[in-house]
């Protein structure tokens, strides 16, 4: 018996295991949005280590970025468990006040939205840096300066990976909207 190739794929198409999560992952901003900050979020604190990009006075001050490891894991979670965190947490309880299911319907959407915002200042921080101007806050006194310093044309990268995040969260934060 002759097997045609259209036959042979058809016998051999099962669907694998990934490919019920890349759709859903397809279809959900929520869930594009976390990966991008996850994924991201890694990039940019390996390329700054790798890349050397921490000032030779604050190298010691490097293993403060392992924490933000642990955070962008976090918030990561958050936003691309998105509305089905509600769903699950939600479901069960049928005696939930309606202020705690409004505020649980709320929360991925207001975290990516705050996300977004955070991670656009950040953008236009490395851009900054990028170009040789470092922008400076003090506390004690309230004020803002900018320090020039020699360019930096690596900061680049990581302000494109930054706007790329700040572009997927803004995308499920605020167009997520009209559907929930």
């Amino acid at each position: 018996m002759r097997t045609t190739l259209t036959q042979a794929t058809t016998i051999n198409a099962r669907p694998g295991r990934l490919a019920p999560w890349i759709d859903s992952v397809r279809a959900d901003k929520h869930k594009q949005a976390g990966l991008t900050y996850f994924i991201g979020g890694l990039l940019v604190i390996l390329f700054t280590f790798v890349t050397e990009l921490i000032p030779q006075n604050r190298i010691a001050e490097a293993f403060l970025l392992f924490p933000g490891v642990l955070v962008v894991a976090f918030f990561a979670v958050l936003v691309y468990r998105g509305p089905t965190a509600r769903r699950s947490v939600l479901a069960k309880r049928r005696w939930t006040p309606n202020l705690v299911k409004r505020a649980a319907a709320a929360a991925p959407r207001w975290t990516a939205r705050i996300l977004a915002v955070t991670n656009g200042v950040r953008a236009v921080l490395f851009l900054l840096n990028a170009l040789g101007q470092n922008l400076h806050f003090t506390f004690t006194p309230n004020r803002l300066f900018v320090v020039s310093s020699d360019p930096e044309p690596l900061f680049l990268v990581n302000a494109a990976v930054m706007a790329v995040i700040a572009m997927m969260l803004a995308r499920a934060g605020w167009e997520s909207s009209q559907v929930a």
